[in-house]
């Protein structure tokens, strides 16, 4: 089972991610994260400290939402994956495309700054 929950730190929104972002997961929360992240076209972190697997309908869905961002001039980031969850994107190429950081403050201070 997949949770998600919103907030906001220093006006920006962070989205925080709970659980297996796998095909079942990624189809559980896909729209909602949608509607929380390129339909409201401000640039926003992905917490995925509580993120235990990402497969690849998890790595469609912010590669997806990350373009869709950055047509309205905004981004989205990644941070905190734990190290296997930070491996796989990093071997699929995805922080190629998306900035991953180490921590949501550091997330934060790029996109403040």
């Amino acid at each position: 089972m997949m949770e998600m929950t919103k907030t906001e730190v220093r006006g920006v929104p962070v989205i925080v991610l709970s659980g297996r972002l796998d095909m079942a997961g990624a189809q559980e929360i896909d729209l909602k994260f949608t509607a929380q992240t390129s339909a409201e076209k401000v640039s926003t972190v992905v917490d995925l400290s509580g993120v235990s697997f990402v497969g690849s309908m998890g790595i469609r869905m912010f590669i997806r939402n990350t373009k869709a961002l950055a047509l309205s001039g905004h981004k989205l980031v990644l941070a905190g994956a734990k190290n296997e969850v930070a491996e796989v994107l990093r071997v699929a190429g995805v922080t190629d495309a998306i900035e991953l950081f180490d921590t949501v403050d550091a997330a934060l201070d790029s996109l403040t700054t």
